[in-house]
Formats: structure tokens, C-alpha cells, sequence
């Protein structure tokens, strides 16, 4: 009776966030995740730390925005395997050896915070227009004292430089949205709009005179597809390895149509390991996919097998 009685009270914030707290005062940080799963507790800060496998003794820290940012609160809550488990692992893995690397549609800078992280050398370019994670992640960068190296750019990607409306959608969960975006249709309800300066990334390269390009990331909420025409130039002299999140509503034809014609492969991310994939397949569970270069599939899955995760075989003639 008693430990049902106990687990009802750490539902109360009254009492559980006292006793997630001096859990962790006493070390007991396990303890302390269960008891912040419960009353929705995270604290100010939150302490990252990349797996001994990729790169030992590195970590950095995120602001726990008071549990309203989804990534800090699962780093908090489950740790680094809790978050969609493969890509941390292989992003941070081709991290070590990354100098340029762009993350579009930051957020609080999750990836970003890897690269520069496990690459000391890496100079990131953190893409965020909407404001609120965007100052998450300027603080996020601030207090891990990475302002030199990681390059906050207020803007939104796509494949025409100017002007346009960014949509933010109502928020399903009460936390702070990670699904805003260029496309009007990707959500059938919006709290907010707002003007936003848009980039292609061939201009935004070639005016900073950075690259090449080693690692990006894309998070656009189904525009993936325009932001890679817009940098199909620079992709190509480069050959990124590139990350993306595609959602089930996406439209996948301009997607394998641009992978197709820049000579790489794609694959989706799954727990356990890289299922290759002539025809793009979205689901409802794993958004996330890499996009590889057809000549470096070896090296990703050379990659993904040393951190004990399996690879389907790779039909690199069809999209080279």
C-alpha cells in the first residue's frame, strides 16, 4: 500500500519536484528521472553526455526551459538512447572528423551542440527563425561558451532567397511547438505567422565563403525537398552526409527525385540499425532518414557497425 501511495504523491508538484530534487542533491540521479517523469520536473540545467562509444568524457549542457522543451526533457527524463535512437549516434560519430556542418531547423540546437562538441574544429551553422527555441539556443550555445563556433542564423531555408510567412501550429502537447513552417498546409491549424527572411544555401555559402560542407542536418516540416535544390550546387562539390526528418504527410516523389539526380542513396533510421530504400517510406514512429552519398554508403555502415547497429544492403546503381 505504501509504494502505490508514494508514486500517486510524486504525481503532485508539490511533492515531487521537492523529492526529484534532493534525489539528485544525494546522487541518486536515476531515482531522480523517475521521480521528474512523474511530476513533470526538469531541471534549470541539463547535464548531455555523448556516449563513452563515441567520444568519452565529452558533454554539454541544455537549458531545461522549465519542461517545455522536448529535447532537453528527454535527454533529462530517458538520456541520450531515449532520443530517436539511431541518429545521435551515428550524427556524433561523423561529428569527429566534421569542420562545416549546417543544422536546419535547429530548434534548441540539439545537433548542433553535438557537432561542436565532438569536433573541436567544427563550425556549425544553426538555421532557427522562429523565435522562442531560437533563444533557447542562443543560451544553450552561451553557457557551453560555443558562441565562436557555432553561427546562430535567424533564417529560414529554402530554394529561393527572400521573404516569406512562417506558420506556427497549435501546439498538441502544451510544450513549446517544433512543427512550425514555411508550408501553409503542413498544419491544419495555426496560433501565429510571421515574416521571416528566407535563404538558399547555395547564396548563404557563398556569401559567408564557408565549406565544404562534411555533415547537415534538416528538420523543415516537409519542405526538406527545397532546401536541398536550394543547395544542390554546394551539395554536390561537397558530399555531405545529410540527416533529415520526413513526416508520413511529406510528399516523397520531389524528394527521391532530388536525391536521384545529386548521386546519393537513402535510407530510414530505425532502432536498430539503417534500412536502405529505393522508394522514400515515411512512418508514423521513424521520421528520421539519411540521405549518403552513393560513393560513401561503406563509410556510413562502417560507421553504423562499429556503434553495433545493421544496415540493409544498399542498391547504389539505382540512385547514383
Amino acid at each position: 500500500m505504501l509504494k502505490p501511495l508514494l508514486v500517486k504523491l510524486m504525481y503532485n508538484r508539490w511533492f515531487g519536484i521537492p523529492a526529484a530534487v534532493a534525489s539528485y542533491a544525494a546522487g541518486a540521479v536515476p531515482t531522480s528521472r523517475k521521480i521528474s517523469v512523474l511530476c513533470n520536473f526538469v531541471p534549470p540545467r541539463v547535464r548531455v553526455d555523448v556516449p563513452k562509444r563515441i567520444a568519452d568524457g565529452r558533454s554539454f549542457t541544455m537549458y531545461g526551459a522549465g519542461a517545455l522543451d522536448q529535447v532537453s526533457r528527454v535527454m533529462w527524463w530517458y538520456g541520450w538512447d531515449g532520443y530517436e535512437k539511431p541518429m545521435p549516434d551515428l550524427f556524433a560519430a561523423l561529428s569527429l572528423d566534421s569542420r562545416c556542418v549546417l543544422d536546419i531547423g535547429s530548434y534548441s540546437g540539439f545537433f548542433s551542440l553535438i557537432a561542436a562538441t565532438c569536433s573541436p574544429a567544427a563550425h556549425v551553422y544553426a538555421f532557427e527563425p522562429f523565435p522562442p527555441p531560437r533563444a533557447w539556443l542562443e543560451r544553450n550555445v552561451a553557457v557551453n561558451g560555443l558562441g565562436g563556433r557555432i553561427h546562430i542564423i535567424p533564417d529560414a531555408v529554402s530554394d529561393q532567397s527572400g521573404e516569406a510567412t512562417f506558420y506556427v501550429p497549435k501546439s498538441k502537447t502544451g510544450l513549446m511547438e517544433t512543427a512550425s513552417s514555411l508550408n501553409a498546409r503542413h498544419s491544419p491549424e495555426h496560433v501565429d505567422s510571421i515574416k521571416v527572411r528566407v535563404v538558399t544555401l547555395d547564396d548563404f555559402l557563398d556569401d559567408q565563403h564557408c565549406g565544404p560542407i562534411d555533415l547537415m542536418k534538416i528538420d523543415v516540416e516537409t519542405f526538406e525537398d527545397r532546401v536541398l535544390r536550394g543547395g544542390a550546387r554546394s551539395i554536390r562539390a561537397s558530399r555531405p552526409f545529410i540527416f533529415l526528418e520526413i513526416l508520413t504527410s511529406a510528399d516523397t516523389g520531389p524528394l527521391e527525385a532530388v536525391r536521384d539526380d545529386l548521386g546519393y542513396v537513402s535510407g530510414q533510421l530505425l532502432p536498430g540499425g539503417i534500412e536502405w530504400q529505393d522508394r522514400i517510406s515515411a512512418s508514423p514512429h521513424h521520421y528520421d532518414h539519411i540521405f549518403c552519398p552513393a560513393e560513401k554508403v561503406g563509410r556510413i555502415e562502417e560507421v553504423a557497425a562499429s556503434l553495433g547497429y545493421r544496415s540493409t544492403p544498399a542498391r547504389v546503381g539505382k540512385s547514383a
